[in-house]
């Protein structure tokens, strides 16, 4: 009898937790799929929030596959002499290029990372490093961590308008730590963070049902059968 007790109890802590948790994620949001393709914002020569980097290529804006590792060609346009002192600045470390990307599609909440340009500023022309490395991690159809870097590679010469012709790799991450993400991973799916939360506790839910409706089974049908079966017996 105790045991009935303490699976209902049980039952009813569960149903309350499921309870709960619903009404306090009625705004849940959906994350992004595996290869879902999202961009970045970077704040322009004003300091307001606009597109991210224009590959020449293309006349696009540069793109990012969620989850997918990458290797990535943008060339970066200078059009006029303002852009180019911009860049010199981001080089002599007196200017940031700061840059943002969703935590989740359409979402208002960004994680910030700035991309750094590496060289050298002349009197008349730039040497700038080409090789871009961009880092994401990501959890539950979330991206948590961002960042970019140059490695060194080729310098190029700028004078004045031009093309820098960038290149890198695009890689993830699971979660917080250096650990490779895979494609078919938890971490690199469009579930949300709570989802796994709500699937175990609803399996919990469904064990313990079952085991009540087992011990009613046996108490008040299996089990007086038994008894006067074994009675006869005697």
């Amino acid at each position: 009898m105790w045991m009935e007790v303490v699976l209902m109890k049980l039952l009813v802590v569960l149903v309350w937790t499921l309870v709960i948790m619903a009404n306090g994620h009625q705004h849940s949001y959906a994350g992004y799929k595996a290869g879902q393709e999202f961009k970045i914002q970077c704040k322009n020569l004003n300091g307001e929030w606009s597109n991210g980097p224009i590959c020449a290529e293309t006349g696009e804006e540069i793109v990012f596959k969620y989850g997918e590792d990458d290797f990535l060609k943008c060339g970066w346009s200078i059009s006029d002499h303002d852009e180019y002192l911009y860049i010199a600045r981001i080089i002599s470390r007196n200017e940031n290029y700061e840059c943002r990307v969703a935590k989740a599609p359409g979402m208002q909440f960004y994680i910030p990372f700035t991309i750094p340009f590496w060289g050298v500023v002349e009197n008349n022309h730039l040497h700038v490093d080409t090789h871009m490395n961009y880092i994401f991690h990501a959890y539950h159809g979330d991206i948590i961590g961002a960042t970019a870097y140059p490695v060194q590679d080729r310098f190029q010469t700028i004078r004045g308008k031009d093309i820098i012709h960038m290149h890198g790799v695009v890689k993830w991450f699971d979660g917080q730590f250096f650990k490779d993400l895979t494609r078919g991973s938890p971490f690199s799916s469009g579930v949300g963070g709570d989802t796994l939360i709500y699937i175990l506790i609803w399996c919990a839910f469904m064990v313990v049902l079952t085991c009540i409706f087992a011990m009613i089974f046996y108490r008040y049908s299996l089990k007086p059968k038994l008894i006067e079966k074994y009675i006869k017996q005697d």
